[in-house]
């Protein structure tokens, strides 16, 4: 059995070392995690989860009564301060509030005449800067976007050519690894072979896909494994071009990089105008119209 082949169970917090006696009483977190004996027959663990259910819709129940005999009080409450002579006083403001509103309309619209398009155009301008703005924003985060996945494409083949050039500098080192990995699955499949599992000795010696199966060894796979076994005067050259490799990658995440932190101060700074501008609207609009309405000599 090979390192990628081996599956080693997760402990928890329960196991108990070992050469020690598991402790008689359970901790008291136990009980929150729901922890059971073994030797609890299925049906008694049945019935204390149904009786956990029982006390947990209790609750819910008891809760919910508070919460309708507090909302009955405040109803009262609300009753006793709304009352008819009340609610004919607040007809009666709002009805004079709305006369006045449109009177003052009136009066405005008779003043200002042409001027009303003109005072228009200034909400409007301040709306539309606000709407542009929110388009930077999206405009920005779609850029950011791109710019993220390209930085992390990026990121990932410097590594993949760090990982070459470290595998050519200890040649030796990485090709012996490869070999004492490819002894072990060996090992492997022969035990399978030699069983009822040939099917998969079969899978692991010649069938494996690595790209969409993970890292589990696949024999025929893991003898192609870089580096190459070169001639030693053949190690400049392999090394010199891992290194220009190394070079390349390096400088293409390096410009990926800083297109991805502009891409991030572009967003940023489009999020910011864009809470500015709605955050301020209504001051914008009023300066706006101070400033056509100023005389000419202020």
């Amino acid at each position: 059995m090979s390192d990628q082949d081996t599956i080693s169970a997760p402990t928890t917090e329960g196991d108990a070392p070992q050469g020690e006696a598991s402790p008689q009483t359970p901790p008291p977190e136990a009980e929150d995690r729901h922890e059971t004996p073994a030797d609890v027959p299925l049906s008694d663990q049945l019935q204390a989860l149904k009786d956990e259910q029982a006390a947990y819709d209790a609750k819910l129940v008891e809760k919910a009564i508070a919460d309708l005999e507090k909302l009955i009080g405040e109803v009262e409450a609300a009753k006793e301060g709304y009352t008819k002579a009340d609610y004919d006083k607040l007809v009666a403001a709002q009805a004079a509030l709305e006369a006045e509103r449109k009177t003052l309309e009136k009066a405005l619209e008779a003043a200002l005449g042409d001027e009303i398009d003109a005072v228009k155009e200034v909400e409007s301008d301040a709306l539309g800067a606000i709407d542009r703005a929110a388009q930077e924003v999206s405009a920005t985060a779609v850029v950011l976007a791109t710019k993220t996945a390209e930085a992390q494409g990026t990121a990932a083949a410097l590594a993949q050519a760090q990982a070459a050039l470290d595998r050519w500098r200890k040649p030796k080192d990485s090709i012996e690894k490869r070999h004492k990995a490819a002894a072990a699955l060996i090992e492997d499949i022969k035990k399978l072979r030699n069983g009822p599992n040939r099917g998969e000795a079969y899978w692991k010696l010649a069938l494996g896909d690595r790209d969409r199966q993970g890292a589990q060894g696949f024999l025929h796979l893991l003898l192609k494994d870089p580096p190459d076994i070169v001639k030693p005067d053949a190690l400049d050259g392999k090394i010199v071009a891992a290194w220009d490799a190394f070079k390349s990658a390096r400088a293409t995440d390096a410009a990926a990089q800083a297109e991805l932190q502009a891409a991030q101060a572009a967003h940023k700074a489009a999020k910011d105008d864009y809470d500015k501008k709605t955050k301020t609207i209504i001051k914008t609009i009023i300066d706006a119209l101070a400033v056509r309405e100023a005389p000419p000599a202020a």
